[in-house]
């Protein structure tokens, strides 16, 4: 049985005739799959021979720590913050017109009908009567 170190392994990375891998249909020597070039890493990963400064990012004395007063200056308000989630804020968000701000034209009376003016009907449901005595007491007796 031969060591593993003999065993030829397929792999997408060095392309070959044997295998059936995308590093086949590819030009050059190498491939890569890692979904971003080489490009991407240049800022991740810096070798020790190429030190220079990024144009893109500030070198020191670049920031001014202490805010100068007028336009550049720090900026507050005496408005206090909503949490996230207040139902305040979650109506203002979806634009929800507060409580009274239309008329109610769907209001019911005490016995829960709608009134004469409304495009709904009311229940069909069989009602009952209000509770009152259903026998009149008489007074037979003569005086």
């Amino acid at each position: 049985m031969p060591s593993p170190d003999k065993y030829d392994i397929p792999t997408v990375f060095k392309p070959n005739n044997t295998t059936t891998t995308f590093a086949v249909h590819v030009k050059g020597p190498v491939t890569y799959c890692f979904g971003a070039g080489r490009e991407s890493y240049s800022k991740v990963v810096m070798s020790k021979r190429n030190l220079s400064p990024d144009a893109s990012s500030p070198g020191p004395g670049a920031y001014d720590p202490l805010k100068p007063i007028g336009a550049n200056a720090l900026k507050f308000k005496l408005k206090s913050r909503i949490p996230y989630g207040d139902p305040a804020q979650i109506a203002r968000k979806k634009n929800i017109p507060p409580p009274g701000t239309y008329d109610d034209t769907l209001q019911t009376d005490k016995h829960g009908h709608y009134n004469h003016f409304s495009q709904w009907n009311n229940s069909k449901a069989a009602r009952w009567g209000y509770p009152h005595d259903r026998f009149k007491v008489t007074n037979t007796t003569p005086q």
